[in-house]
């Protein structure tokens, strides 16, 4: 029966395929009929919908799958092409280094290293060769220098120097126009400079020459004095006599006024050299001769002074002078350390000067009768 049913399915077909070449070489006419026997005649249990259908959706899948899997390679070819081209994007340079600039040790530097300060005490223009004094301050400094530069701006000359302080130092007599100073503080992680420019006055031409250099800024009275001297120092001063002109001159290292005086030495072979009956301080001494005159016969420039701090020394020493009058006469005279004492403003003020000679000076012996 089974058999019947499918062979007579197959004729049913067959017949149906017949029909409808028949249609279309009769004519549309016929259409009505043959719709209405295609419902009729497909019997609802002659083909199992589950044998039937059941490959079509396999299919389906199989291809739903593959077209699953082939987004995802076309998603990542996507990305590789857009990743692709961003490093010749011009905006990766851009930001590339800007973590490297934010990251770099010279921005601790900068907030750790600092010059507050760096200048000349000096006013107005000096003489090539002039003394200036130089102050600073620098804050995380582990070295700290200071280079005299020449007219290329090199660095001729080094000081090595504290984080705070000041310092004198020598002018070229070569240096034209101004001088050039430059500080440099450096710690591990960087370097910080600063310059100073002291301008400079024309050097004077004078007739003669300065018995020491770098020269003043005027011109000499006359030729240096060359002279035999005894210097002796003291607690807060010093005692400094003249054998050319047998006078005694007293440095006091204090603020009060005068800063200096010229007194006369009254001492005369025969007298006594000292006060038995002053009996020093350990280590200490009392001043003898034309010192010791002085000392103890002006109180107040005993207690200026103090006691003496060493005997006194002898050497060949010279003086030289400039100024006609007393408010702008200044005196320049040689010390036993080969410093160049200068005495101006009619002994309102002191300085050392750096000594470097710069003509020979013959010397000269002290007189067999030399007395202080």
């Amino acid at each position: 029966m089974g058999f019947f049913l499918r062979g007579s399915n197959k004729l049913i077909l067959l017949a149906l395929v017949l029909i409808l070449l028949g249609l279309n070489a009769c004519g549309a006419e016929h259409s009505p009929v043959i719709v209405t026997e295609i419902p009729t005649n497909t019997p609802s249990q002659s083909a199992p919908p589950t044998a039937t259908f059941t490959p079509i959706p396999t299919v389906a899948v199989v291809a739903f799958n593959t077209l699953t899997l082939i987004p995802t390679v076309e998603r990542r070819r996507d990305l590789t092409s857009t990743l692709g081209p961003s490093p010749t994007s011009p905006l990766r340079p851009t930001f590339t280094p800007a973590p490297a600039t934010l990251t770099v040790t010279a921005l601790p530097t900068l907030a750790g290293l600092e010059i507050e300060y760096f200048a000349n005490e000096t006013t107005g223009a000096l003489a090539p060769g002039a003394n200036v004094t130089l102050f600073w301050r620098v804050s995380g400094a582990e070295r700290v220098s200071i280079y005299r530069l020449d007219a290329e701006g090199e660095r001729t000359k080094e000081w090595r120097v504290d984080n705070e302080g000041r310092i004198t130092v020598a002018t070229e007599i070569t240096d034209v126009d101004e001088a050039k100073f430059e500080l440099v503080a450096s710690n591990a992680d960087g370097v910080a400079n600063a310059e100073v420019t002291v301008p400079l006055a024309a050097a004077a031409n004078c007739a003669l020459l300065w018995f020491f250099s770098p020269p003043p800024a005027t011109c000499p009275n006359g030729a240096g004095d060359p002279t035999f001297q005894v210097e002796q120092r003291f607690e807060h001063g010093s005692m400094i006599w003249l054998g050319n002109t047998k006078q005694i001159i007293i440095i006091y290292s204090d603020d009060q006024q005068p800063r200096w005086l010229i007194a006369p030495d009254l001492f005369t072979d025969g007298q006594p050299e000292r006060d038995e009956t002053i009996q020093p301080p350990p280590n200490l001494f009392q001043p003898i001769r034309g010192f010791g005159l002085v000392w103890r016969d002006n109180p107040r420039t005993r207690d200026r002074l103090g006691w003496a701090t060493e005997p006194e020394v002898g050497y060949d020493g010279i003086v030289q002078v400039s100024g006609l009058t007393d408010n702008d006469k200044v005196t320049y005279l040689r010390t036993r350390d080969g410093g160049i004492l200068e005495l101006s403003e009619n002994g309102g003020a002191w300085q050392i000067l750096p000594y470097q000679p710069p003509v020979a000076v013959p010397p000269t012996s002290p007189p067999a009768t030399a007395s202080q």
